[in-house]
């Protein structure tokens, strides 16, 4: 089948770019979510330091409380906005999906926290609110080509390290200034973008925005069975993660060897052939897609939290590390599932968020043969339908 000869691939995702870029200038981001969310954590970290360290208040926590209204406030606000919306851009389809990733992945890990340390949970659980704010923060700064936000990403991976090395008290105020940094200024720097935007809307009326959309929407399912076999990815690691849980649980529950970890020595191995997987496909690849990028930058902001994970987990203790990786593949296979609208990855992500509250409740054996299952359902089925899905295409 063929859509339309004229237009090659190449040519295809070069005007899907410039589409993306002048539909991306009039987004609706006006920060007012950022600096709503970021100026009630500021207040509450700050409110709860005072309530617990100043008044010696014994329930200091309830100051929480205050964001469940919050989140009555911001459905409200996304039903009213979704109402004035004359058109759904791509951005926000991505944007969403990211949101919605890391509002799950904050309700998990608090389960998590809530399962396995009881009622202190609270005490280990910031340096891990701080590396996940650290994801949805960076990866909208990479779609949104906004520095602030990238930088504020960045700012809450080296805070939810720091964090780990200092008492719970004052971890509160390190939370207070992850959210000036990342969230408080970038959204008033949103604001005065989206007002100067605002501003020269009504001089560029060469290029409506449902246009350019619908332009866009014609050309990303066609285009997207050229942008290449991304599949051997999501095998390389799958395989080499269930393999590496196998033979740990083998060391351990069968062989009973003390040092049954060394089993992950698989892991810089299966880095060598990534990196030379990425040599490859660097000199095959012509062009370089919005999807491309927004993919890879969503597995750079995973890498680095399970960088920071491997350090928070070293001063705390291992025994409940695997559902967190788990929840960090299921953030990955369901945010790249959406990029690309393939549902098996969707419903692979979805699935490893099911097991990470599932494997709170199992014995540390069993938590590793339930990160082979999420291998399995989450990165290895996902990858040879994908990996079929282009074949196929490559016939058309």
């Amino acid at each position: 089948m063929q859509e339309n000869d004229s237009m090659t691939p190449e040519k295809n995702l070069y005007l899907i770019e410039s589409m993306i870029n002048r539909a991306k200038d009039r987004f609706s981001e006006d920060g007012h979510l950022y600096l709503l969310w970021g100026w009630v954590v500021f207040f509450c970290s700050v409110g709860h330091f005072i309530l617990l360290n100043v008044l010696k208040y014994e329930k200091h926590y309830m100051i929480w409380m205050v964001t469940w209204l919050v989140v009555v406030y911001q459905m409200i606000y996304l039903a009213r906005k979704k109402k004035r919306e004359k058109v759904k851009t791509y951005t926000d389809d991505i944007m969403g999906y990211v949101w919605l990733a890391f509002i799950a992945s904050m309700f998990i890990t608090g389960w998590i926290f809530a399962r396995g340390q009881g009622e202190n949970y609270y005490k280990l659980i910031n340096p891990f609110f701080l590396m996940l704010y650290g994801i949805p923060t960076f990866l909208s700064g990479i779609i949104l080509k906004f520095k602030p936000l990238i930088f504020g990403g960045a700012a809450c991976w080296v805070l939810s390290l720091i964090a780990t090395f200092i008492p719970y008290d004052y971890q509160l105020l390190l939370l207070s200034a992850a959210m000036i940094v990342a969230w408080i200024y970038p959204g008033y720097s949103l604001r005065n973008k989206y007002i100067k935007r605002a501003i020269m809307e009504d001089k560029e009326n060469e290029f409506r925005p449902d246009e350019s959309l619908r332009l866009i929407e014609s050309r990303i399912h066609s285009t997207r069975r050229s942008i290449g076999d991304n599949s051997h990815y999501f095998l390389l690691w799958g395989w080499a993660v269930m393999i590496g849980c196998f033979i740990q649980f083998y060391l351990k529950a069968v062989a009973d060897y003390q040092h049954h970890y060394f089993a992950w020595f698989i892991t810089p191995l299966t880095l060598i052939v990534h990196f030379y997987f990425m040599s490859k496909d660097e000199k095959k690849t012509r062009v370089k897609t919005f999807i491309d990028e927004a993919t890879g930058y969503l597995w750079i902001a995973l890498g680095c939290s399970f960088i920071a994970f491997g350090f928070i987990f070293t001063k705390i203790g291992w025994q409940y590390s695997f559902p967190f990786y788990i929840l960090m593949y299921g953030i990955g296979t369901y945010v790249s599932g959406a990029l690309l609208k393939f549902q098996p990855l969707v419903l692979g992500g979805i699935s490893c968020g099911i097991l990470a509250i599932v494997t709170v409740y199992v014995p540390y054996d069993m938590q590793i043969l339930s990160t082979a299952l999420a291998m399995l359902l989450s990165y290895i089925i996902p990858g040879h339908i994908l990996r079929n899905n282009y074949k196929k295409s490559k016939d058309y």
